[in-house]
């Protein structure tokens, strides 16, 4: 897991679009890089609109966790540019919901797979959506958190002296600086 620090303040918090874009860029410890932001929806189809938790992700996400969807597809990179509960719950476990038209926030998406139920990342989401960087994000600030698995032979040592030499170069003055975090121990 990588995020950001400014100390003492914050010890853990999210990134900038410009720092992860730039993190992806610019490191070599890591195989590939995705990035995550949590979102809360509203589902205005039909005749019971509700709130749900989701989560916008890169598109890589999915390949990187090494989870494929339980029906359907992932989403493809050039839909990041432009969840199975609530499959169970709004369309009664429909295994044909792939095509189906779903209103989020107002603006109508494309149901394009179903992850597996045993898939609870990065908590109890119920969709994910394409993130997609726009103009308007990559001005509002520090709003999505990183995952990235080491290459073979890298240190989180080795990965966290990278990062920290990456990270005065996007910033003038330095005030944020950035965290290598095992999401799993060995043992």
């Amino acid at each position: 897991m990588l995020d950001e620090k400014w100390l003492p303040r914050f010890p853990h918090f999210e990134s900038t679009p410009k720092d992860f874009l730039s993190w992806q860029e610019q490191n070599s410890s890591f195989g590939q890089m995705a990035a995550f932001a949590s979102v809360a929806f509203n589902l205005t189809d039909g005749d019971r609109p509700e709130r749900i938790s989701g989560v916008c992700v890169s598109a890589n996400l999915r390949a990187l966790l090494g989870v494929n969807p339980l029906v359907g597809r992932g989403f493809t990179a050039e839909e990041e540019k432009a969840g199975n509960g609530l499959r169970q719950r709004r369309f009664g476990g429909d295994p044909q919901v792939v095509g189906t038209t779903v209103t989020l926030n107002g603006v109508s998406f494309t149901m394009v797979g179903v992850m597996p139920p045993t898939l609870r990342f990065p908590q109890d989401v119920e969709i994910w959506k394409p993130m997609g960087f726009t103009l308007q994000d990559m001005e509002k600030g520090h709003f999505i958190w990183a995952i990235a698995p080491l290459k073979p032979r890298v240190t989180r040592d080795q990965a966290q002296a990278e990062m920290d030499s990456i990270v005065p170069r996007l910033q003038q003055p330095q005030v944020w600086s950035a965290n290598v975090i095992p999401l799993m121990e060995d043992g």
